[in-house]
């Protein structure tokens, strides 16, 4: 499964979901796609397309927060 394969899933099961449990879904199904052999590349991959499942794949994967930039 690629990462474009990951996003277009996750983009349907957020579409489908609570909006107030969109956060542990999303952990969920991170959760599913590690334990069924996807790879993490591709999962760290799938980064940059929705917070909710950027915020799972920093979580699963124990990945460092992006710092933000500010011009100010």
């Amino acid at each position: 499964m690629n990462e474009e394969l990951i996003v277009e899933i996750w983009l349907l099961i957020r579409e489908y979901s609570d909006k107030k449990q969109l956060g542990i879904v999303a952990e969920k199904f991170v959760d599913i796609l590690s334990e069924n052999g996807v790879s993490e590349q591709h999962i760290e991959n799938s980064l940059g397309n929705d917070d909710d499942l950027d915020e799972a794949i920093r979580i699963a994967l124990d990945l460092e927060e992006p710092e933000d930039y500010d011009n100010d």
